[in-house]
């Protein structure tokens, strides 16, 4: 699935780069190259912001911390798969999932979905830049 997505990706790219020259044959002389820069200047933006929120957003406990749970109405599982990969468990078998581990840089999080979304936002809000 992810060679799928990665193909797909890299047909993408490729398309959008012939149509980039197509656009530059096309501009007059004195405005040439002013939307190749716009283009690429907004795509490599959107990727340093993607990269940070990357950065920032999966550095939290849900994702960092294994069995991490943030309800404490909810038993911890007794999973051994899981269980193996915190350093709580052996110590602390009824609250282990609680605490929060050394792994995690910040305590709050980005779900996948929720990252999803904000993708899907910077895709669709980019639409406009290549629409000119």
């Amino acid at each position: 699935m992810l060679t799928l997505a990665n193909l797909g990706y890299v047909m993408s790219d490729v398309a959008s780069d012939g149509f980039m020259v197509w656009i530059a044959h096309r501009e007059p002389i004195q405005k040439r190259g002013k939307t190749q820069t716009l283009i690429y200047s907004a795509n490599k933006l959107r990727q340093v912001f993607i990269n940070l929120l990357i950065l920032v957003g999966f550095s939290g406990l849900m994702i960092n911390c294994p069995g991490y749970q943030p309800d404490p109405a909810i038993p911890c599982t007794t999973d051994p798969r899981i269980m193996s990969r915190t350093e709580f468990a052996p110590n602390h078998l009824l609250d282990w999932c609680y605490r929060t581990c050394l792994d995690a840089t910040f305590d709050w999080d980005i779900s996948i979905p929720d990252f999803a979304l904000i993708i899907a936002f910077i895709n669709i809000s980019s639409i406009p830049f290549y629409c000119r």
